[in-house]
């Protein structure tokens, strides 16, 4: 779904998604898009704005800064597909639980983003 967000987004087009969303791959949907998109996450926005000191579709920059993101999500789904297919239906959450399981605390969701360097196109 997050990829039909940024298709979306670069295109203007609007994709029915509805048949697919429930609560909870919509705030997974939600959790990823605050990672890096800047229609979704206003911080984003901002510093985009503060660091080309105009609006990114005034200059054509939309496809451009959704390379990086969408290379990583796609790389993220062939992860998934060869875990799952290696370990069974767990078998990616047991990999990221071994990889960073001890790192995430409660269960809020928090989003931060770094400041400077991040957004070099």
């Amino acid at each position: 779904m997050v990829l039909f967000d940024v298709k979306g987004n670069c295109s203007g087009e609007k994709y029915d998604t509805g048949n697919f969303r429930n609560e909870e791959n919509e705030r997974l949907e939600k959790a990823l898009l605050m990672a890096f998109d800047p229609y979704t996450n206003e911080e984003i926005m901002e510093l985009l704005k503060e660091q080309f000191q105009v609006d990114m579709l005034s200059q054509g920059q939309v496809k451009e800064y959704y390379r990086f993101p969408v290379m990583c999500l796609l790389r993220i789904k062939e992860s998934i597909d060869t875990w799952e297919k290696h370990s069974g239906s767990d078998g990616y959450f047991d990999f990221i639980e071994g990889c960073m399981g001890r790192e995430i605390t409660g269960k809020d969701m928090n989003f931060s983003i770094m400041g400077s360097g991040v957004l070099d196109m």
